[in-house]
């Protein structure tokens, strides 16, 4: 079965399921301890963000404030 087979049997599976099959794919990843490359693109993304903070390490918002907001808008 390819992957857009799969995808459309995928359609009658509940969210659930859908969540669980995620799941199971994501920790067969995490076990073979491989990672994907990381491209210039991102790479460049990174040290921006890594800068950013370093210039200005006040300038973040606190996780717990991310989740406040995050629920209000649900």
């Amino acid at each position: 079965m390819d992957r857009r087979q799969l995808l459309e049997q995928m359609r009658d599976w509940s969210p659930q399921e859908q969540l669980d099959f995620a799941q199971d794919v994501w920790d067969r990843i995490a076990i073979t301890k491989s990672s994907p490359a990381v491209t210039e693109d991102v790479r460049s993304e990174i040290e921006a963000r890594l800068n950013a903070l370093d210039a200005d390490p006040d300038d973040v918002v606190d996780w717990s404030a991310i989740v406040d907001h995050v629920r209000r808008k649900s």
